[in-house]
């Protein structure tokens, strides 16, 4: 069976899959990096859709008709390169959490916020300044849905971020442009692995908690990027901020995610304002109390040099392996060449 693949500069526009429209053929699309919901509807409405749909980046997007496929292909391909670098072994937190944001989407933003919100004072952070401002059209459709949160809130969120951007540039240079603020992110500023070992390892071996602001959007999906590795890789528990089921996705990936340390209940909210609020609210005495994280940290060491292990030692091969295993046998000839292609 033939395979498609779309990437998100031709996922509307792709020569093969308008092609193949004016045909009968059974194909099946694989969908590189992350997609939302509204790509996948207008996949299955063509005229000739395709008969399985794959994701290579998410694990899980739910849908209202419909199926798509997922594993984290791409996550498995990062944490390979990672497997030969020096690692430190103490817990020594130096700062409660830490965030790191590049590009403009509206978790990030709302994480922000909501840092700000809540008035919270000892992290570390990188910040490249892009989108300090967003249009909350959405956000504001979902209040309806949303039960119970602060007038106030909506108020602080409708307002530009406040805090002052930390970008980074790499050692080579970065030639920025001068109105980086308008565009969707800072490109070109060098790969993940030289990210993680000259700006940031030392900021999320330092602090206990990781705010992690995958690119989940508004739709009930479930993504872990480099973000989630380095906070695995530099000891520190995860908050998925505005994730849905992330928390129980990574546990079913073969991970923990110390539920005994950060209430991830915010998890199953419906609407992603819900999902960021009550990951801080939930957790606020973790993210305010210095002493009684640092000492949680200490105390799960051993747990969390394990999760580090496990991720380097091929954990997410084969939980990906099972999850292929899982999908039909035909789906899973058609699509292995294109996944070892790309990640293997």
């Amino acid at each position: 069976m033939k395979v498609i693949v779309t990437y998100p500069g031709d996922r509307y526009s792709n020569k093969e899959l308008l092609q193949v429209q004016n045909t009968t053929d059974s194909y099946v699309l694989h969908i590189w990096d992350v997609c939302d919901e509204e790509y996948v509807y207008w996949v299955n409405g063509l005229q000739n859709p395709p008969r399985y749909i794959v994701n290579d980046s998410l694990n899980l997007i739910e849908l209202s008709q419909g199926y798509c496929y997922g594993a984290n292909f791409w996550l498995e391909a990062e944490a390979a390169k990672y497997k030969n670098f020096l690692y430190c072994t103490n817990t020594t937190t130096d700062c409660i959490f830490n965030f790191m944001i590049n590009k403009k989407q509206i978790n990030r933003f709302l994480c922000m916020k909501l840092v700000e919100y809540f008035n919270l004072k000892d992290f570390s952070y990188t910040w490249s300044g892009i989108g300090e401002s967003f249009d909350m059209e959405k956000i504001i459709a979902e209040k309806s849905r949303a039960s119970l949160l602060p007038d106030d809130l909506y108020n602080e969120i409708l307002s530009p971020i406040k805090t002052i951007n930390q970008n980074f540039n790499m050692p080579n240079g970065l030639d920025i442009d001068v109105n980086y603020k308008n565009l969707p992110s800072i490109a070109n500023y060098g790969d993940n692995w030289q990210v993680w070992n000259v700006v940031v390892k030392k900021m999320f071996e330092t602090s206990a908690i990781s705010l992690i602001t995958e690119s989940v959007r508004y739709s009930k999906s479930i993504c872990f990027s480099e973000k989630t590795l380095f906070s695995i890789l530099g000891l520190s528990f995860p908050i998925w901020v505005g994730g849905y089921k992330q928390a129980e996705e990574w546990k079913r990936s073969g991970f923990d995610a110390f539920d005994d340390v950060i209430n991830h209940d915010y998890q199953h909210c419906d609407t992603l304002v819900e999902r960021c609020y009550y990951a801080f609210k939930y957790n606020l005495e973790v993210l305010t109390n210095k002493k009684k994280i640092s000492d949680l940290r200490e105390l799960h060491k051993d747990r969390l040099l394990n999760n580090r292990k496990l991720i380097l030692d091929n954990q997410l091969d084969k939980f990906n392996n099972s999850q292929i295993n899982s999908w039909p046998l035909e789906l899973q000839n058609a699509i292995l060449p294109s996944i070892v292609s790309h990640f293997r």
